[in-house]
């Protein structure tokens, strides 16, 4: 590499939600900065053709962020699916020019090409099943088209009131979509939000309990097996 820690000038970030867009930064930089950034889980980086986003996460996002992973931990036991989280790991494609870091992801049908990894790399490693977009601080940088030309089939995006499933289509971008086409093919996403509204009046173990109450009777209720 031909540029230097120092010639790359870190924005300083404080806590809470704050977005700074900075335009023209090489590729090169990008990947510095993401270095610089690596062990500060409240930073998101998005890059798209030259414009980096950075984004300091608020304790709306990360709760939310934390809250949505439970549900998901949830349904996965409770239907009994072969899973592997990755968290907001980073991917990214230097050829298209840019790089994304989704708030939650999980593999699902290339969980045994990815069990051993500690370090993606989507020059040798499949993209994740499906996603989590949080949706509540409104990126400058269209995080969706990364998505789409990644090719991460499922999208579950959070607006701060509802769900919206998005699939990805075959000649490229989503399709909106009240249900899942991996988890639970019958099940209407938006049920999160009532689970989402009781982790804000109560707590996250209470919310999980109930969660896992209503579940296990939505299953027997439509015949689903675990």
């Amino acid at each position: 590499m031909n540029a230097t820690w120092e010639a790359i000038a870190l924005p300083k970030l404080e806590e809470g939600y704050q977005l700074m867009h900075i335009c023209d930064v090489s590729w090169e930089a990008y990947e510095l900065i993401g270095e610089a950034f690596l062990n500060r889980r409240n930073i998101r980086l998005n890059y798209l053709r030259g414009n980096l986003e950075i984004m300091t996460l608020s304790p709306e996002h990360e709760r939310l962020r934390l809250l949505l992973g439970l549900l998901v931990d949830i349904m996965a036991v409770e239907l009994n699916i072969a899973y592997i989280p990755f968290g907001s790991s980073t991917y990214k494609q230097q050829e298209a020019e840019h790089g994304v870091e989704p708030d939650q992801c999980y593999y699902l049908s290339n969980l045994e090409l990815v069990r051993p990894i500690m370090r993606l790399d989507l020059q040798r490693d499949p993209v994740p099943d499906f996603a989590i977009e949080i949706d509540v601080t409104h990126s400058s940088i269209d995080r969706m088209g990364i998505y789409a030309r990644l090719g991460i089939p499922e999208i579950w995006r959070w607006d701060g009131s509802n769900f919206v499933v998005h699939l990805l289509q075959a000649g490229g971008g989503y399709l909106e979509s009240p249900t899942s086409s991996l988890l639970m093919p019958e099940f209407q996403v938006a049920e999160l939000t009532q689970f989402v509204e009781l982790a804000w009046r109560s707590d996250f173990t209470a919310t999980a309990r109930a969660f896992r109450k209503w579940l296990q009777q939505y299953i027997a209720d439509h015949g689903l097996t675990a």
